[in-house]
């Protein structure tokens, strides 16, 4: 969900405040997502 929202143009902020979870963990999780690709 989280990577949705933010290949969809959202932010790190704006996404953690959409799913109520630290803007850091969006960041993570986007940073391991991409080193996978």
């Amino acid at each position: 969900m989280a990577l949705e929202l933010y290949l969809n143009g959202l932010g790190f902020r704006a996404t953690g405040r959409l799913l109520k979870i630290s803007y850091g963990t969006v960041y993570a999780w986007i940073k391991k997502w991409g080193a996978t690709v």
